[in-house]
Parts: C-alpha cells; sequence; structure tokens
C-alpha cells in the first residue's frame, strides 16, 4: 500500500445546512440519467451490473461504515481512516481498487477592508476507484456531484471507461478552483505591494499572516497532487481502462500541477520578503526614533548634573567660577557631545 498526500478546491459548501439522513445517487454510464434515492438495499445490484456506474453517497457517518465496508469489501479501518476529517489527504491503493482522499475548499471572499481577506473552509470527500465503477462518499450535504457531473458529459463518451472520465473531471476541477485560489491571492499580495509602507494598515502583519498560512496549505497540496497524477500515469494505481490516450490527458493534468505548484510557491516567497521588508522597515524607523530619544538624553544629562552640583550647597564651595563660565562650560561640553552623534550619523536618516 501506497500513500501520498493531495488536496483540492471545490463548489463552496453549504455547511449551515443541517446534514440529513445517508443519501445516494447513481448515473449511468451514460451520464444521462441520474437516480436519487437510492436505497442502501439496491446498491449491491448496481455493483454488479456489467455496466459502469458512478455512486455518490451523501451524509455518511459513523454508523455506516460497518455496512458501506461490506457492501464494498473494503476493510472498515481503511474506510474509516479515508473519510476521517483529520486524516492527510493522499491516496490509498490496493490490488482491486484506489481511494483519493481530497480536501473540498471552499473560498469566500470577504470585506476588503477585513484582517482575513478570503475565508476558506474545506471538507473531506472520498473517491473510490473499484474495477468499472466509481463511489464517492462524503460526510456533508455537497454539491459536488452536480457540478462534476456537468463537466464529465462534455467530455465522457459511451466508448470511454467511466472511472477514468470522473477520475480525470475531478482532478481537472481542483487545478481550475486551486488556479482561480492562486489568482485571488496574486491579486491581494499586488495591491498590497501597491500600498506605499509608511502608509500600510497596522493589522498587516496579521493580515499577512492569513494569507501566508493559506498559500503554505497551497503549496504542498499541489505537490501531493503532482505526485498523486504521476502515480495514474504510471500506471501505480489500478484503473480499469487506462490506456496511452489517457496518459497524455493526464499528462497535461501533469503539467499544470507543476505551474500551478511553481507559482504558489513564488507566492509564499514574495510574501516572505514582503514581510521581511515591512519589519525590517519599521525596525529602522523605530531605531531612528530611539536614536533621537538617546540623544536628547545624553545632551539633557550634561546641564542637569553640572546645574544640579552648582545649585546645591553652593556656599563655601571651593569653586571660583561665575554663571556665564558654566554656562559656556555646559554649552560647549554639549556641543562636543553633539558633534561625535552627528559624526556617528545618528542625526542623518
Amino acid at each position: 500500500m501506497t500513500r501520498t498526500q493531495q488536496s483540492t478546491s471545490a463548489k463552496p459548501i453549504d455547511k449551515t445546512n443541517a446534514c440529513i439522513p445517508m443519501t445516494i445517487r447513481i448515473m449511468d454510464n451514460h451520464l444521462d440519467n441520474v437516480i436519487r434515492d437510492v436505497p442502501f438495499e439496491k446498491l449491491q445490484e448496481y455493483l454488479i451490473n456489467p455496466s459502469h456506474t458512478w455512486i455518490d453517497i451523501l451524509c455518511v457517518t459513523d454508523n455506516d461504515f460497518g455496512r458501506l465496508s461490506e457492501l464494498l469489501n473494503i476493510p472498515k479501518p481503511i474506510l474509516e481512516s479515508g473519510l476521517s476529517d483529520e486524516s492527510y489527504p493522499r491516496i490509498d491503493y490496493f490490488e482491486h481498487f484506489a481511494m483519493v482522499f481530497a480536501k473540498i475548499a471552499n473560498t469566500t471572499k470577504l470585506d476588503e477592508h477585513s484582517i482575513q481577506r478570503f475565508l476558506i473552509d474545506r471538507s473531506g470527500i472520498l473517491v473510490i476507484c473499484q474495477g468499472q465503477n466509481i463511489v464517492t462518499l462524503s460526510k456533508t450535504h455537497t454539491d459536488i456531484f452536480d457540478l462534476l457531473l456537468s463537466r464529465a458529459k462534455k467530455i465522457h463518451s459511451a466508448e470511454e471507461p467511466l472511472v477514468v472520465s470522473v477520475l480525470y473531471t475531478v482532478f481537472k476541477y481542483v487545478l481550475e478552483k486551486d488556479q482561480e485560489i492562486i489568482s485571488a491571492v496574486e491579486q491581494e499580495l499586488l495591491t498590497l505591494e501597491g500600498i506605499p509602507i509608511r502608509n500600510r494598515p497596522s493589522n498587516f502583519l496579521e493580515t499577512a499572516f492569513y494569507f501566508r498560512r493559506e498559500i503554505n496549505r497551497m503549496v504542498p497540496s499541489l505537490l501531493h497532487l503532482k505526485e498523486i497524477i504521476s502515480m495514474i500515469i504510471t500506471k501505480r494505481v489500478p484503473l480499469e481502462g487506462f490506456s496511452e490516450r489517457h496518459e497524455k490527458l493526464f499528462d497535461i493534468l501533469m503539467d499544470e500541477s507543476v505551474y500551478l505548484h511553481e507559482t504558489a510557491a513564488d507566492l509564499r516567497d514574495n510574501l516572505q520578503s514582503m514581510v521581511d521588508l515591512y519589519i525590517n522597515t519599521s525596525s529602522y524607523q523605530m531605531n531612528r526614533v530611539m536614536r533621537v530619544i538617546a540623544i536628547l538624553t545624553a545632551l539633557g544629562i550634561v546641564p542637569a548634573i553640572v546645574l544640579g552640583a552648582f545649585g546645591t550647597n553652593i556656599t563655601g564651595s571651593p569653586w571660583n567660577f561665575h554663571l556665564w563660565q558654566v554656562l559656556l562650560g555646559v554649552g560647549i561640553l554639549m556641543a562636543l557631545m553633539g558633534w561625535v552623534f552627528y559624526k556617528l550619523g545618528w542625526f542623518r536618516g
């Protein structure tokens, strides 16, 4: 068994709706007829049917894993770990089936004055490729099935294996959504770069933190997606009907994933450079202020010490100085200290 990580994005998911009991939808090989609200007892008939079938199961609960494990002939621990919320995105492949766990991202654009410009929620979806059938499982009520179905119809034909068409559609959709997120983040960073450093908002570092967090998620996700596509191209994953012609299609997906991964990595580096510049500039400005304070403090100490010494218990003192002489000496000493600070460059920006 080999495991490789992967992360994906998807259509906005409405998590406010309460998840209804497990719902089953089935699509035939022609992608024309959707059979909704299929009873669980009839799933076995579609799985053993000689025609290719796509089964979508929503709102899977912990109590459903037992009967799903028995139906799909997949060990229950493997099935549970594949759809666990704490599980990392990956691909698991065995002799007779392969499982791809993906994180579906929901991108919401917030107000531009908000600290968190983007709100990206993620929920898991498990894609099981088993012979001529493909099964998608989700713990939430999503519309990913309808989205992928509309896209798969444009590329699928009756002669094509349904598993390959659907899996290609999933990866293509993932890359498109990742590209949208990367483009949106890139545009936001360009906007931030266009703001002069002195005019940047006080919450700039907090805003940059949220961007960095999402980019840090995106970079390894695209890396793992690239590895998964590579595994499919090299036929390490058992996919029925996967031919040389399909390799060329997945090669294109590979190139797109490599480009997006490099772009995301560049965005991460650019953001880090922007943060470093902001911190260094702020530190430099703070140093200038501290220098001014140090100069004023040093110059103010001289008259305070001299005048304090001459201003207390002056009667009977052995010093025979006039006031103008004391002031002149203080002025000369302060001028000398000022000249030293000037030569050190503390008066210059």
